[in-house]
């Protein structure tokens, strides 16, 4: 599971995405994170691709840990099946993407840096990504004051 993951799965912490589902109701809540039962979605091409170019831009030293470029092999022959499910064990901790995804994610990370204001903004020193976690104190109905764990 990689950092991205590791983060949206933790329910041992709240989020601001969480919050707008609670505020929606509490049971919208638990049928997306803590329902056992739920129904885990595949993520459609746009949202991977989108996390293909924001790995990309903001952590390009990130994309061969996370990602693999599926080989084009004839899936239809012995030959073929057998080098997909050997590059699929290989890259098993990996998100497999297509050549084409590769490329799109390259051509829209490097129109972003040939803006002078965002390439400054993209090279300044710094950590970039870094997950936060806190406790915040949250006075309920009763008076009770009871912590909240939070990410962002």
């Amino acid at each position: 599971m990689n950092p991205n993951e590791a983060y949206h799965n933790d329910t041992s912490r709240i989020s601001k995405s969480g919050l707008d589902l609670i505020h929606q109701s509490p049971a919208h809540y638990y049928a997306k994170y803590l329902d056992p039962n739920r129904v885990l979605k595949e993520h459609s091409p746009d949202l991977l691709l989108g996390s293909l170019v924001h790995t990309a831009i903001l952590e390009p030293h990130m994309l061969i840990e996370e990602y693999a470029i599926a080989p084009y092999v004839d899936r239809r022959t012995k030959s073929g099946k057998d080098d997909w499910e050997a590059f699929l064990q290989f890259n098993s901790d990996k998100i497999v993407i297509t050549q084409d995804q590769w490329d799109t994610a390259q051509r829209l990370r490097d129109a972003v840096y040939k803006h002078k204001t965002a390439r400054e903004f993209l090279e300044m020193a710094g950590i970039v990504e870094e997950p936060l976690f806190w406790t915040a104190p949250v006075t309920i109905k009763t008076g009770e004051v009871v912590n909240v764990k939070c990410k962002a």
